[in-house]
């Protein structure tokens, strides 16, 4: 006996296709309106970046080091960013800095996350939450270790901007 070779496909059946919907008509004040949040959208993402690239430069600048000795008087924070000694110090300096003309003073960080940062540490013998004060001509005023009130730092930055 043969067997029947013949395929089991299925019958081809003639798929009726629906009409397209039409189109839905936009207004104006809709088409409009979406350009208007679009336009904010590309706003707010270029403000956040501006401000990326700003903090970013501002943070390079405020650990360049070679300004100590350049003729103004200098204050160096040796930080570690994950200690909060060290930000409260900070918090105390920045404040303390506010009310004095920056024509006046310098402030840099060393950075103990950064290699420079450590070898500057190293190179004067001291460790985190410290400031050091430098002389316009870069001699060592005075080291200060641990954490300080704002009004206190103010008086140690005035006296180094008043030997200078």
């Amino acid at each position: 006996m043969k067997k029947n070779r013949k395929s089991q496909r299925p019958a081809n059946k003639k798929k009726s296709n629906p009409a397209p919907a039409p189109e839905p008509k936009v207004s104006r004040r809709a088409a409009l309106s979406s350009f208007k949040y679009a336009a904010l959208g590309v706003v707010a993402v270029g403000g956040i970046g501006a401000y990326a690239v700003t903090s970013v430069m501002a943070d390079v600048a405020e650990q360049d080091l070679s300004v100590i000795g350049q003729g103004l008087p200098t204050v160096v924070q040796i930080h570690d960013p994950a200690c909060p000694d060290c930000l409260s110090l900070q918090r105390s300096a920045r404040a303390a800095l506010e009310d004095l003309d920056e024509a006046d003073i310098a402030f840099r960080i060393a950075s103990l996350t950064s290699t420079e940062g450590q070898r500057f540490a190293r190179e004067h013998g001291v460790g985190r939450v410290t400031l050091m004060l430098f002389s316009a001509d870069g001699q060592i005023s005075d080291v200060l270790t641990g954490r300080r009130p704002a009004e206190d730092l103010l008086q140690r930055f005035q006296n180094l901007i008043d030997a200078n």
